[in-house]
């Protein structure tokens, strides 16, 4: 088994590779599906330990992502809040599920602050989906709707792309379109393949 870790700076494209990896016949965890699931779980633990911490960030029991996120990015104490409920519960979760996949030929994981929460033991080897700035920023942008600055704000919670790039053992490039990042994830599967 090769356990790999997936990583990249918010709209970098980290979903969209796992989905291709998946299609190859990678086993997939993907984190954030998992933070949606608990999000949406009003019999999770950790969804009761959030409606405490966040209220007004509640809707007909589910969790406004988008309101979640103005709550926390504007206040940082607001933020060590969600991170200590959310990350425990994820990164046990992903060690549950490494220790359930040993068995797999390929196994990847999709860790947003793989780096920032020091998980690189857990996998032989490292994915970077890294993008050009401008390119986030129009991404962030037009997705979530955010001006400039809390862009900015946003990224800084992440390692800088250059630190992250000395650390990682494969760097797919995501600039321009769907079909240039689809042949780099081909060439990546040859790749893993003869690990």
């Amino acid at each position: 088994m090769i356990k790999i870790g997936l990583t990249g700076s918010p709209a970098s494209g980290k979903t969209t590779v796992l989905k291709m990896l998946a299609a190859k016949g990678a086993r997939i965890f993907d984190s954030d599906r998992l933070i949606d699931q608990i999000y949406n779980n009003p019999e999770h633990p950790a969804y009761k330990r959030l409606a405490e911490f966040f209220p007004d960030s509640f809707r007909e029991e589910r969790v406004i992502r988008e309101k979640l996120a103005v709550e926390v990015f504007e206040n940082k104490e607001k933020l060590r809040n969600l991170e200590e409920v959310i990350h425990p519960v994820v990164i046990r979760a992903l060690r549950q599920w490494l220790e359930a996949e040993a068995k797999e030929k390929v196994s990847v994981a999709e860790v947003p602050l793989l780096f920032e929460k020091e998980l690189e033991e857990l996998f032989d080897k490292v994915i970077l989906v890294d993008c050009r700035e401008s390119i986030l920023f129009k991404r962030l942008e037009e997705k979530c709707g955010l001006g400039k600055e809390a862009i900015r704000q946003r990224l800084s919670l992440f390692l800088p792309p250059g630190e992250k790039r000395k650390k990682c053992n494969f760097i797919l490039t995501n600039n321009t379109d769907f079909n240039k990042l689809k042949k780099e994830v081909d060439s990546l599967w040859q790749k893993i393949g003869k690990i």
